[in-house]
C-alpha cells in the first residue's frame, strides 16, 4: 500500500516503523515542517507542506496522528480524497465529529479504523483469556488502572488543554482503559 502520514510526532513515527516491507511511505505532513522532513527522510518519502500536498500523492491509506482537535478534520479530508484512514484515538472531540467521520467514510466508500493499539497487546489478550476461562468463576466486576509515568512538563502539553484534547488526560490516556 501507498501510505501517507499526517502528524509526524511520536505516534506518527511509530506507525511508520510498523509498516510492512511491501508497504511504502510516500509522504509526510506535520505543522512542524522539520518533523515531516525527518520522518520522510527515513523512507525516501516526500515531506509535504500541507494536507492538500500530501493527498495529491494519492495514497491508498492515510494515518492521522495529530492532536485530538484536528483528527476528524484531517481524516475527513483524506476520505474525501479517496484514501482509507487509520485515525488515532479518540478520532474526534465530540459525538458530532465522530458522526461526521462516519458519514464521510460512507460517502467515500472508504474504511476508517481507530488506533486503539492496546487491544492487540499480548498482556491484554492473556487477561481476557484468563477471565473467560472460567477458572475463577464468573466475572462480576472489574477494577482497573491505566496510565504511564509522564515526563517533566507533561502537564503543560496539548493533552492538558481541554480545547485541543477534548477533555484532558481522561480522553487521551483514559480512553484506552474505557476501550478495553
Amino acid at each position: 500500500m501507498r501510505v501517507a502520514i499526517a502528524g509526524c510526532g511520536l505516534i506518527g513515527r511509530k506507525r511508520a516503523e510498523a509498516l510492512r516491507d511491501e508497504d511504502r511511505l510516500v509522504g509526510c505532513f506535520d505543522v512542524v515542517a522539520d518533523a515531516a522532513a525527518e520522518l520522510a527522510a527515513t523512507a525516501d518519502a516526500v515531506a509535504c507542506a500541507s494536507m492538500a500536498e500530501l493527498l495529491a500523492l494519492e495514497p491508498d491509506v492515510v494515518v492521522v496522528a495529530v492532536t485530538h482537535d484536528r483528527l476528524t478534520e484531517l481524516a475527513v479530508e483524506a476520505l474525501d480524497a479517496g484514501a482509507h484512514v487509520l485515525v488515532e484515538k479518540p478520532a474526534g472531540v465530540s459525538v458530532a465529529q465522530i458522526d461526521a467521520l462516519s458519514a464521510a467514510s460512507a460517502r467515500a466508500g472508504r474504511r476508517v479504523k481507530v488506533g486503539f493499539n492496546h487491544r492487540f497487546h499480548p498482556g491484554i489478550h492473556r487477561a481476557i483469556d484468563e477471565a473467560r476461562s472460567g477458572v475463577h468463576g464468573d466475572v462480576l466486576h472489574l477494577r482497573a488502572r491505566y496510565g504511564h509515568g509522564g515526563r517533566p512538563g507533561y502537564d503543560r502539553e496539548w493533552r492538558a488543554d481541554a480545547m485541543r484534547s477534548g477533555g484532558g488526560e481522561i480522553v487521551d490516556q483514559g480512553f484506552h482503559l474505557l476501550d478495553l
